[in-house]
């Protein structure tokens, strides 16, 4: 049996020994240590980075959103997110941006008054790049919403003109359920100058600044609310019927007889129409069957004393080639747009164009209009237009005369000017016009 000798006594003393195993212990342990402490400092940037992200997401929605307001296309709407993401520290060369109007997805996914900004930033790893591989990807989404806004009834489009909205003479206008709004950046954007001149309305939006006098009344606000944003044009997007038709006598009616016209032609709308070419003149009494009425070139007027009206179903007269109207006073007038179909709510409707013709069954005289057209609506003992006066590139006088209560009359033009006396109590929910809304907000939402 073998006998265990004693160690000799240095190398007892040698594995008694444990000096310096404190820093064998962290030499293996540094490498996790510090791991953990990159892993949280790394992690708080990230945290910080994608709140950032949100932020600028949110700034760019809401630039967006306020872009759609002022009627803006997609690709303007775009570029304004864009310049403010980048402008707000978002590196689109590390991601990119998506934009959507209206949202492709969450809660307002499909609501054309929204819009969506998705951004995205991969950056590249610090600390945990020894244990992951690829970029961290940092996502952002905000959603902004229009919504609020005050019922307008009459809206000037111009953005530059002075007196865009223009009360003059010796007036009396009342308005009820309506504001009034410009979108001129003009001092005075509305001008209601003269002290013959008396207007009561819900309450005056601009862009720009007022002038007014102490026979203004405001029902629903205390002062006329300047440096408002632009409001939209509710019809902007409406497509133009297509100039269609032979041209038609355009002399219609005498006085003292009855007379009734029909839309004889099948328009590509599918609504029944009439062309009438060179300008259109009534007189007597008379009826207007359902129909779009196109007045292609020249003056449609309303000879004093004439009485005329439409048939239930509407009509919309469709003004182009430079066609202008003037009433005559001492008419009466009883017209209603159509409540559904291609021309919904429009009762007079102004092409956008100089020259609008795209080539009916026939041509008919006239070129291209120049310069400015103005419409003049001279009132008579009774004036009942139900629907939207739509002038888009043109001056509008609305001399007065109407006297309608609970009916639906919207006058948007370039620029407006109102005299005579008229009293309007507005209420378009089944006139089948779109609502015009001044000074709406910008919400984000989600």
């Amino acid at each position: 049996m073998l006998k265990q000798l004693p160690l000799p006594s240095c190398l007892s003393k040698f594995a008694r020994d444990d000096t310096g195993s404190v820093l064998i212990m962290t030499a293996l342990l540094s490498p996790l240590v510090m791991a953990g402490l990159g892993l949280g400092v790394e992690t708080g940037h990230w945290y910080q980075k994608q709140r950032q992200l949100q932020h600028i997401s949110d700034l760019a929605s809401h630039a967006a959103a306020s872009r759609l307001r002022n009627g803006d296309s997609n690709s303007a709407i775009y570029v304004s997110a864009l310049t403010i993401a980048k402008g707000s520290g978002f590196e689109f060369d590390l991601g990119s941006m998506e934009f959507h109007s209206p949202p492709t997805s969450g809660t307002y996914a499909g609501n054309s008054e929204a819009v969506e900004v998705i951004l995205t930033e991969n950056r590249p790893r610090w600390f945990t790049g020894m244990f992951m591989n690829g970029d961290v990807e940092l996502k952002a989404r905000s959603v902004s919403l229009i919504n609020g806004g005050s019922p307008a009834c009459i809206l000037a489009l111009s953005n530059t003109a002075s007196g865009a909205v223009t009360v003059t003479g010796s007036t009396d206008i009342g308005l009820t359920n309506c504001v009034v709004t410009s979108n001129s950046a003009a001092t005075d954007a509305f001008s209601m100058n003269s002290g013959a001149s008396y207007m009561t309305t819900d309450c005056v939006h601009t862009v720009g600044g007022a002038v007014y006098t102490s026979n203004l009344t405001l029902t629903d606000c205390s002062a006329p609310r300047t440096m408002q944003p632009r409001t939209r044009d509710p019809y902007a997007d409406r497509s133009e019927p297509v100039v269609w038709g032979s041209c038609s006598n355009g002399r219609i009616g005498r006085p003292n007889a009855s007379t009734t016209v029909s839309a004889t032609d099948s328009h590509p709308s599918g609504m029944q129409s009439k062309r009438f070419c060179g300008g259109l003149t009534l007189k007597g009494n008379v009826t207007f069957e359902p129909g779009l009425y196109i007045v292609d070139g020249g003056t449609f007027s309303i000879n004093s004393q004439a009485v005329i009206s439409n048939q239930l179903g509407g009509v919309t007269f469709f003004l182009t080639n430079g066609a202008e109207i003037h009433f005559n006073g001492g008419s009466t007038i009883d017209l209603a747009a159509p409540t559904s179909g291609p021309t919904s709510g429009m009762l007079f409707w102004e092409s956008k164009y100089s020259s609008s013709y795209s080539g009916g069954h026939s041509g008919c005289g006239g070129g291209s209009s120049s310069g400015t057209t103005s419409h003049i609506f001279n009132g008579g003992s009774d004036m009942n237009l139900e629907g939207a006066i739509y002038m888009p590139v043109s001056d509008v006088t609305f001399n007065g005369g109407a006297n309608a209560q609970n009916g639906c009359t919207q006058v948007v033009a370039d620029t407006i000017r109102l005299s005579g006396n008229s009293n309007l109590s507005v209420s378009c929910e089944n006139a089948g016009t779109e609502n015009i809304l001044a000074s709406e907000s910008v919400n984000v939402v989600e």
